[in-house]
């Protein structure tokens, strides 16, 4: 539906095409789907960025670096996690998923320090946001980074 519906802006509709792509890259994320290659993502994140959408420019860079992650390539998300530039602007939901990527990010480094400080930025982004699921989710992370790792 979201790809029809993208196909149907002219071509002086680029950004709503952009929007239509990081819909999709959105959903294929959340079902896991992330087989695709990641191209269509990455020129929509470029269109968004030269025609000024900042916000959702920035969506789909964490979408790309949660992509990363889940993928194992942790060099590729850190690289996105550095171009990542939200300010105190950005809507809270994207600032306290962004968090929770770094703070994942930062535990497969072993930087513990800096994932409990991730996850508290999180947490506090989360509750602006006011969003139950997502402060179960950094809630969880916390519980699992407070466990033992071995006994």
């Amino acid at each position: 539906l979201l790809r029809r519906a993208g196909r149907r802006f002219g071509a002086q509709e680029v950004v709503a095409r952009a929007r239509c792509v990081v819909a999709e890259a959105e959903i294929a994320l959340v079902l896991r789907e992330i087989s695709a290659s990641p191209r269509a993502l990455l020129r929509a994140m470029a269109t968004l960025d030269a025609h000024g959408d900042r916000a959702n420019a920035n969506h789909s860079r964490v979408l790309a670096l949660r992509r990363s992650l889940l993928l194992g390539r942790l060099e590729e998300a850190s690289r996105i996690r550095a171009e990542l530039q939200l300010g105190p602007e950005a809507p809270p939901a994207l600032l306290a998923t962004a968090e929770l990527a770094s703070a994942e990010l930062a535990v497969r480094a072993l930087e513990i320090d800096q994932a409990t400080a991730a996850l508290t930025r999180a947490q506090a982004a989360a509750q602006r946001a006011g969003i139950g699921a997502l402060l179960a989710e950094i809630e969880g992370a916390r519980a699992t980074l407070a466990r033992p790792a071995a006994r």
